[in-house]
């Protein structure tokens, strides 16, 4: 299995504008596009199969080749792991030339661990999943379960930022 392609950087906050507004003011990265997921009102969104309410405001920001996520979850797993672990990087989205069954049996085997949380929404567009991979290389990957783009965040063909070359 090969990783073809790192395309999001995503970090766990408690204020997802405060975090925005530092890398943007003090840090020099483009514009963050801040999303509140609440807003978006989706009737379909599941986690791990159950209905769920879609709980986080987000800001997305493409530099340096990639997209940056800051996720400030309100409740539901994401702000679990916020509540035990703190503000930090959470997982990186990979694109791979393994099928997304291929790439969870092989998560599977070097964890011991299943999905971790897998989101969907045909409304939105959205399926993919976290793998726990935190024990082996220190952090969550994330995959898609499906060759299209995100709605509202990344897109796999983002060429590098001219301004961050």
């Amino acid at each position: 299995m090969t990783v073809n392609r790192l395309l999001q950087i995503c970090c766990i906050v408690d204020d997802v504008e405060k975090a925005c507004k530092i890398l943007t003011e003090t840090y020099g990265f483009p514009e963050f596009k801040i999303s509140d997921s609440l807003e978006v009102g989706l009737k379909d969104y599941t986690i791990n199969g159950e209905p769920a309410p879609l709980d986080n405001k987000a800001g997305f920001a493409v530099a340096f080749g990639l997209e940056w996520e800051l996720i400030e979850p309100r409740s539901g797993p994401l702000k679990k792991w916020l509540d035990e672990r703190g503000p930090g990087i959470h997982h990186l989205a990979v694109l791979t030339d393994e099928t997304y069954e291929g790439f969870a049996k092989t998560a599977k085997e070097l964890s011991g661990k299943d999905v971790w949380l897998n989101g969907k929404s045909a409304t939105f567009g959205m399926d993919y999943s976290y793998f726990d991979l935190t024990k082996e290389i220190g952090m969550f990957l994330e995959v898609y379960n499906e060759d299209r783009d995100h709605p509202v965040g990344f897109f796999r063909d983002t060429p590098p930022d001219p301004v961050h070359k």
